[in-house]
């Protein structure tokens, strides 16, 4: 009796030790899992933060200019600022020219240039670039002027006028454009402001252009 009473004493307690160390390996089961689970969710939130940087970082580098260009009339003309463009601005990605509406799309990686560089480039390779607007509020002019008049000095003045918003020349072409707000001004009044600015300004003759006369 004793005997069987010892063995069940013995039996409850390798029992409870097994019962014990389930218990512990369970804890230490259940420890692991939260820190894998933990684990894996810093390793989503990084690899999400990390897609985000890369996002911001592409938003920021990514940049894009849209301008009018009156004396750009076909894909020659577009050829010719791609060219300069390529040799003078580093950074240019694309070129989408509209030759209807005289604008040209210009986007770029703002890491390695910007706007005020790339419409320089495009005047020294004698075009007359102003920034453009797809708000439909501005009008732009386009007119001649003495070579020597083709100054800062000139935009300056032409800056001075009351609507108008931008203004660029370039001596190659002789040319002023300028963009103006046509709810303060009509073409026939900033002839005149111009003009009266002391600007030699003159309309330009109606433009043939020799590559769209050879499609003929």
């Amino acid at each position: 009796m004793k005997k069987m009473l010892l063995a069940a004493v013995a039996l409850l307690f390798t029992l409870s030790v097994a019962a014990q160390d389930k218990c512990e390996g369970e804890k230490k089961c259940c420890k692991k899992a939260e820190t894998e689970k933990k684990c894996c969710k810093a390793e989503a939130e990084k690899k999400c933060c990390k897609a985000e940087a890369e996002k911001k970082c592409c938003k920021k580098d990514g940049g894009v200019v849209v301008l009018r260009i009156e004396d750009m009339h076909c894909q020659k003309c577009a050829n010719r600022i791609k060219e300069r463009l390529a040799m003078k601005v580093q950074g240019v990605d694309s070129l989408l020219p509209d030759f209807q509406q005289h604008t040209l799309e210009v986007r770029y990686n703002a890491a390695l240039t910007n706007k005020d560089a790339i419409r320089t480039a495009i005047t020294k390779a004698g075009y007359t670039p102003v920034n453009y607007c797809k708000c439909g509020k501005l009008d732009y002019a386009y007119l001649i002027i003495p070579k020597e008049a083709a100054t800062q000095e000139t935009v300056d003045k032409v800056m001075a006028i009351k609507g108008v918003k931008d203004a660029n020349t370039a001596t190659v072409r002789r040319s002023l454009a300028v963009a103006y707000q046509k709810d303060v001004l009509t073409a026939d009044q900033l002839l005149a402001a111009v003009q009266q600015a002391g600007i030699q300004a003159t309309l330009p003759k109606p433009h043939v252009c020799e590559e769209e006369e050879k499609k003929k």
